[in-house]
């Protein structure tokens, strides 16, 4: 009688954070429908990468002799066009959305395009300088963003080729 006391009150506590996880699960769930409001997501305010790459692109001039700090000056301008962006969504909708899931949103938004957009500028000027490429190719289980000037080259002759992986290091600040 008293293990099977034990084992209703085990259950009973049991049920009770199972009833307490399901309320979490139900307030994330509503969280997330406010952050996506009748299908209008803050973060498609914000134009794609290439957008912002192609309205960098009008404003840096790109010297052919010095690619690199080309590469630079784009990726400083295209951060600080999201900034804009960013700012706006974030004025727009800071009393639409709770706070902390919009930032959370916005800075996710940050690391993954500031990947995309340096690959956006490496493939630019790769294009502007008409030096011949292949992207996104894959080699033993091995994801290579840029091989020069193809993979055939690269196995047949890999001295004649060259590989690319467009890193970032992101620090936000916490």
């Amino acid at each position: 009688l008293r293990s099977t006391a034990i084992c209703q009150a085990c259950v009973a506590v049991r049920m009770g954070s199972v009833k307490e996880e399901w309320k979490q699960k139900q307030r994330k769930r509503k969280q997330r429908k406010v952050i996506n409001m009748a299908g209008k997501s803050p973060l498609k305010e914000i134009p794609s990468t290439r957008e912002i790459l192609k309205e960098a692109i009008k404003e840096v001039e790109i010297d052919i002799e010095r690619p690199s700090l080309t590469a630079r000056k784009l990726e400083k301008k295209c951060h600080e066009i999201y900034r804009k962006y960013e700012e706006r969504v974030r004025e727009k909708w800071k009393d639409k959305v709770p706070i902390e899931e919009l930032e959370k949103s916005l800075s996710q938004s940050r690391v993954s395009r500031a990947g995309h957009t340096i690959e956006l500028i490496l493939q630019t000027l790769l294009d502007c300088f008409g030096i011949k490429y292949e992207r996104n190719k894959k080699i033993n289980e091995e994801q290579l963003d840029f091989v020069i000037p193809n993979v055939e080259t690269l196995k047949k002759d890999p001295k004649n080729a060259i590989i690319i992986l467009s890193l970032i290091h992101i620090s936000e600040p916490t």
